[in-house]
């Protein structure tokens, strides 16, 4: 009887591992477009730091910027100190809300924050979490969410040097995030 039983725990652990495996593949199957998500709802969240835990619901009614990153991605880190102008450019507007989200551990946080001299809280997900609510799974990725959690701007990649980085967030970044927040 305890043979069976064995037997047929494994067999059950086994099927669950296996359709784990067939969800995270679905998963990262499931990649798409910057364009694609342009005017559809982001996906529902739950990030949690310090004890404080926000949600899509938490934000409605203010405009949301999300940059998705991780301390290995070149690209990322040349976003850096632009990422920290426009966090400082906005972060006394109350209707303006800043995430920065990486799959990093917290050590390799903690540098890129050093480094960086970066004040904004950083949430460390899960790698596939990260895949889940960054949908085009490219790095960094920039989303910019209207009062009511559309996706109103996505973008991936980086420019090739700082002057193009300072250029682009200037021209197209902020002046996104100013007239939505003129539309609140």
């Amino acid at each position: 009887m305890i043979k069976i039983s064995f037997i047929l725990f494994i067999a059950i652990f086994a099927i669950n591992i296996l359709y784990a495996q067939q969800q995270n593949v679905a998963m990262l199957n499931a990649k798409m477009s910057e364009q694609e998500l342009i005017n559809k709802p982001f996906t529902n969240f739950y990030l949690l730091k310090d004890g404080i835990k926000l949600t899509n619901e938490v934000f409605k009614g203010k405009i949301v910027y999300i940059n998705f990153w991780f301390a290995a991605c070149s690209p990322c880190m040349r976003e850096m100190e632009q990422l920290n102008e426009l966090y400082n450019t906005f972060k006394e507007d109350s209707n303006f809300v800043f995430i920065s989200i990486t799959y990093d551990a917290q050590e390799k946080i903690e540098l890129v924050k050093s480094k960086f001299e970066i004040k904004y809280a950083i949430y460390s997900i899960p790698i596939f979490e990260s895949f889940r609510l960054n949908k085009t799974h490219s790095y960094p990725a920039n989303i910019i969410l209207d009062k009511n959690g559309i996706i109103r701007f996505y973008e991936t990649g980086s420019r090739a040097n700082d002057f193009l980085i300072n250029r682009h967030f200037k021209n197209k970044v902020y002046p996104k995030i100013k007239k939505l927040l003129t539309n609140i």
